[in-house]
């Protein structure tokens, strides 16, 4: 486990709320993962440490529930079914058919390797060895939550003992050493019984959304009817699946069809009433439609259970905006920064100062985007198009603007389309080949951007333009 994840999976494990099992993924988990952020920490020190914090008052508190859970989770962990938050085993068993084969799994391996271990090998020094190893793998992972692939480790190990078992057992029949073979097998059996039957109802309790990962992959690829009916699946058969609307949502507002994303976005909320991201998206469903008061009461809401959410940090700042509040609008911006907020954030940032008439500060904040090693660099290259378009047009400086746009050819020469569009913007590449290299590299979207920077190269001397207005539209909302 990563040390980064350990903390509160260990308080998961302990926590006899969570039945031992993990927090189903998705929203659900994001909110329980939240809840360092809503006490106010933000560093990953003070997070680890929240954590263990955490899960030392539990066992200072409730010692005795505790113990019984680590207990019901000992008898879990031999449970022969496969139990995960994301990987639905069985559904992948399914694709192929040398999976699906009757191969040993875990409710054989488990009991004849713990049986093995009683009955082979004894006096070898040799064994010691690996049930030291078998004994570590087995106390590192049985605090922390059930997850099938916790066990893997002590998989191998199980089955070496479990083939020694079994030749012992070959060996006592041959023998006719009856009553060690009844022993063994009255210890196998009582290990089976305890490994087969779903005595805490695994089957029943899986919360693996194999259709939501197919739906994931298909919104991804753009293959949006795919997506949409791999999610519906998925919410048909798990009903606290919130992040399936949500999902179709996006897809529904992306398609223009605003109603249906509305909709989708409110069965979200019905199913997970605490979900800030759906929140956010009506948000800016309202916001675009005039209803200011709306819009800051969804962000706001959102807020309150992600204090550093980027998108509801951002949004306020543009309510702001949209109320003709300046001041209000910059504080929620730089509140968005000091948070951590992303390049294309800072890029948004500095347009508005521009905007506002400060543009020392919007220039400087784009030079730092530009110079952070750590941004992506189409994220650079936009700061650096950006920041040569305003010396052209604020400044009227056409030599600083040049050299702006020449760090993007020299610097970031797999950065499409921003190397395309520099290139052109220095008179290194004629229009009809720019507007071919658009379309190669972004389809009619890409020629339809490359005309925006026709447009802007043919007014940057125009100084009445706003800084939104004329910049191309892939400059000023980068890839949203």
């Amino acid at each position: 486990i990563l040390r980064s994840q350990a903390a509160w999976t260990l308080y998961c494990g302990l926590n006899p709320e969570f039945g031992g099992l993990p927090i189903p993924p998705g929203v659900q988990w994001e909110n329980f993962m939240r809840e360092p952020l809503r006490a106010g920490l933000r560093s990953r020190v003070e997070i680890e440490r929240y954590w263990i914090e955490r899960a030392g008052a539990l066992w200072r508190e409730r010692p005795i529930a505790v113990l019984a859970n680590l207990a019901r989770r000992a008898a879990m962990w031999l449970n022969a079914r496969e139990f995960s938050q994301e990987f639905d085993a069985d559904a992948y068993r399914r694709y192929s058919w040398a999976l699906s084969l009757p191969w040993p799994d875990f409710g054989w391996i488990g009991p004849l390797g713990i049986v093995g271990i009683f009955i082979a090998g004894r006096g070898d020094r040799r064994r010691a060895l690996l049930l030291v190893y078998l004994a570590v793998a087995a106390a590192s992972i049985a605090p922390f939550q059930l997850v099938n692939r916790y066990r893997l480790p002590c998989a191998p190990l199980l089955a070496l003992f479990a083939g020694a078992g079994i030749l012992q057992a070959i060996a006592w029949l041959e023998q006719r050493r009856w009553r060690a073979l009844t022993l063994a097998g009255a210890g196998l059996a009582a290990l089976c019984v305890l490994s087969w039957p779903d005595w805490w109802r695994l089957t029943e309790r899986r919360i693996a959304r194999h259709d939501f990962f197919i739906g994931a992959h298909c919104q991804d690829a753009g293959a949006y009817d795919r997506a949409v009916a791999a999610y519906r699946r998925s919410m048909e058969r798990f009903s606290w699946d919130a992040d399936s609307p949500y999902r179709i949502g996006q897809i529904r507002l992306k398609q223009g069809r605003q109603a249906e994303a509305m909709e989708m976005f409110h069965e979200a909320l019905r199913r997970e009433p605490q979900f800030p991201d759906a929140m956010a998206a009506l948000a800016r469903i309202c916001l675009s439609q005039g209803d200011l008061e709306e819009a800051g009461r969804w962000t706001r809401n959102s807020l309150r259970l992600y204090p550093n959410f980027e998108t509801a940090l951002v949004l306020m700042a543009r309510i702001a905006a949209a109320r003709r509040d300046a001041p209000d609008e910059v504080a929620w911006y730089e509140r968005a920064l000091e948070e951590g907020a992303s390049a294309s954030t800072a890029i948004e940032f500095a347009l508005r100062l521009a905007e506002l008439g400060r543009l020392p500060e919007s220039m400087d904040l784009l030079r730092r985007v530009y110079e952070e090693p750590r941004s992506r660099g189409l994220d650079r290259a936009r700061a650096a198009m950006v920041a040569g378009a305003l010396c052209a047009q604020r400044l009227g400086d056409a030599d600083q603007a040049r050299r702006w746009w020449e760090r993007v050819i020299e610097m970031f020469p797999n950065a499409a389309p921003y190397h395309n569009q520099a290139l052109y913007l220095t008179a290194r590449r004629e229009e009809g080949e720019f507007l071919n290299r658009a379309e190669a590299e972004g389809g009619k979207d890409g020629r339809e951007m490359a005309r925006d920077v026709i447009r802007f190269a043919q007014t940057m001397s125009d100084e009445s333009a706003s800084s939104m207005a004329f910049l191309p539209r892939q400059w000023v909302w980068g890839e949203r």
